[in-house]
């Protein structure tokens, strides 16, 4: 499925496009289904809302910043993606004008690498202590933050980025577009470097706030969908009601 917007980032109406056109044609028929999000807008408005509530399927959004870490797809498939396509550009750049290039897809989006990524991210098998970074690399390397890429790149500092990086991940951040990448994290160490703080060891104190602002959503969550229930039995009320005139 290709969709199209003005700014170049997908929006409600794409999203709401893929999930009817794409994602429950393709979907099992078994319910209640668990649909795993990043953080972005556009996933929830309220026409993705009122189809995920009538199509019995649960949103559940990944924390941010956090996709390097707890997305399959980023631990899966994209990364071997990333280099088939290479290897694939060069090849074609070399001997292969006019062809497309396909064979990197075949070979980064196989069941394999996409199993991987659950696995790796601890959703399936569930396992929480997959997320738990490798001790014995940070008390060897203090300070650092999420990933040795990201390490690597933020500690070059004449790492230049050109006026269409600087106003492409500008946006990025203003709309939390959370997918991560080495040269994103970099430029978000030089000019933000706050959104990349390693998180401090929390307290009881800090898992009772936390507890409490989780509730919160919670309820905020379940009155949004009650809200969205509710206009939904509103509206078959007033069609049958209609029907049931016109006969």
């Amino acid at each position: 499925m290709y969709g199209l917007t003005s700014s170049g980032w997908i929006d409600s109406e794409i999203f709401h496009g893929w999930l009817c056109k794409h994602f429950l044609p393709h979907a099992p028929g078994s319910r209640p289904l668990l649909l795993l999000l990043d953080g972005h807008s556009s996933y929830y408005c309220p026409d993705t809302i009122n189809t995920a509530a009538e199509e019995k399927i649960i949103i559940f959004c990944l924390p941010p910043h956090t996709t390097h870490r707890t997305q399959p797809l980023d631990k899966g498939c994209f990364s071997p993606l990333k280099a088939y396509w290479e290897e694939e550009c060069h090849d074609y750049l070399k001997e292969n004008p006019g062809k497309v290039l396909s064979r990197s897809w075949m070979k980064g989006m196989t069941m394999k690498n996409a199993t991987s990524g659950f696995k790796t991210t601890g959703i399936l098998p569930f396992n929480p202590q997959a997320l738990i970074p490798n001790q014995s690399w940070h008390d060897a390397n203090p300070g650092t933050v999420h990933s040795k890429e990201v390490a690597h790149a933020a500690a070059s500092p004449d790492i230049l980025f050109t006026s269409e990086e600087q106003t492409q991940f500008q946006r990025r951040l203003e709309e939390n577009y959370d997918i991560s990448d080495s040269c994103y994290d970099s430029w978000l160490k030089r000019y933000h470097p706050s959104v990349l703080q390693v998180p401090k060891q929390s307290t009881p104190a800090d898992d009772s706030v936390r507890a409490e602002k989780d509730n919160g959503y919670e309820k905020k969550a379940k009155k949004d969908l009650e809200m969205a229930l509710k206009k939904q039995r509103k509206t078959e009320r007033e069609k049958r009601k209609a029907e049931k005139e016109a006969q």
